[in-house]
């Protein structure tokens, strides 16, 4: 459905940011802007497109992984980047996926308020897990990875 504008014909869709699905694939380029529709759905104003490309994925240096009572400890190079670059900092495990990810395949994950390390004690069932530490960003748009470490994989016993 289009409708028509002062600025020429205005697609629907065009508020909506185009993204990768990957959120660590590398830069992603969005196309949005703001629009206004009356009860009957049509648009009754707009703003002008708006588009940006989202930085590639950094790696995290230094992380490292180490067995802890029920759980790990994971610690690693503080991310260099301004602290307004991104939302929090996130350690995410799985016992079956060795691309463990906070924003894709991950049966659990620890926040991390001191931008180097977290403990996941005494919440790990014994065996064998894929461990990352990722700083992630959330806008209003989608969450994706600023930086990420390299998977490491850890045996934890009771």
């Amino acid at each position: 459905m289009r409708a028509r504008t002062p600025r020429g014909p205005v697609a629907r869709e065009d508020h909506r940011p185009r993204r990768t699905r990957n959120p660590r694939a590398g830069p992603a380029f969005a196309v949005y802007r703001a629009g206004a529709w009356n009860a009957k759905g049509q648009l009754i104003g707009d703003s002008a497109s708006h588009s940006g490309t989202r930085k590639a994925t950094v790696i995290l240096d230094g992380f490292t992984v180490t067995p802890a009572p029920g759980g790990v400890h994971a610690s690693w190079i503080p991310y260099a980047g301004s602290s307004t670059c991104f939302t929090t900092c996130r350690v995410s495990w799985s016992p079956t996926s060795a691309d463990v990810s906070y924003l894709g395949a991950h049966e659990g994950s620890a926040d991390n308020s001191t931008q180097t390390g977290a403990d996941a004690n005494g919440t790990l069932a014994a065996g064998t897990y894929h461990v990352r530490a990722e700083v992630i960003r959330t806008t209003e748009l989608e969450s994706f990875v600023v930086a990420a470490s390299a998977v490491r994989t850890v045996a934890v016993s009771p």
